[in-house]
């Protein structure tokens, strides 16, 4: 089935390198069906998601490297510039990804407390999967599905570096959260609400989507 061509991605993301954009079309091409993605109006909205977490497939995984100043203004309650009781400094967290994720992440989302998962389940793959406990539900899935035994974190690992594990991360996460009726409704507000959990980055999604139409 095709779902997308390589000029037509191109004609969406100019600034992708054509060598990724025929690794991502071969993708999307082979592995969306299997995820029950397989109508224009459902792929539509899952590129237009996907275009967004990624940054026009420009990142393979979250990016965790903050100066202390941007630490405090998206973690205001976790973090300060100065010494101020049940904030830590964000100075100790700056620029140092690693120490930052087991921070905000661990804890939560599945990952253990005093432990690496929360560096190790960052997020990751075209739809930005986060935290051992989504992780483990797509590694259970993959292993059946494609006849492998790998861990979760060898699967987080291969969504954030593969351009074809990260689209079938992308298929599964898509299935997962029931979005296929929002996606053929065109309801883009629920369906960003259902995807992220609230209506971060909507405008942007909207944005692609309209790109997506225009071609």
């Amino acid at each position: 089935m095709t779902l997308i061509t390589v000029d037509k991605l191109l004609c969406i993301v100019p600034n992708l390198a054509p060598a990724r954009a025929e690794a991502k079309v071969k993708a999307m091409n082979e592995l969306l069906p299997q995820y029950g993605i397989d109508i224009l109006d459902e792929f539509e909205d899952y590129l237009s998601n996907v275009l967004h977490e990624t940054g026009g497939f420009r990142l393979r995984e979250e990016s965790l490297n903050y100066r202390a100043d941007r630490l405090v203004a998206i973690w205001p309650s976790r973090f300060t510039l100065t010494s101020r009781p049940g904030r830590k400094l964000a100075s100790e967290f700056a620029n140092n990804p690693r120490k930052l994720a087991n921070e905000v992440y661990n804890g939560r989302m599945g990952n253990r407390v005093g432990s690496n998962d929360g560096w190790d389940f960052r997020g990751g793959g075209d739809p930005q999967l986060t935290g051992r406990e989504t992780y483990t539900l797509f590694t259970a899935d993959s292993n059946r599905r494609f006849g492998t035994s790998l861990t979760a974190q060898q699967w987080a690992e291969r969504v954030r570096t593969d351009d074809y594990w990260s689209t079938a991360a992308g298929g599964w996460f898509f299935q997962w959260k029931g979005l296929h009726a929002l996606a053929v409704s065109d309801n883009v507000t629920a369906l960003r609400k259902r995807w992220n959990g609230g209506l971060i980055g909507l405008d942007d999604v909207n944005h692609w989507l309209e790109k997506c139409k225009q071609h």
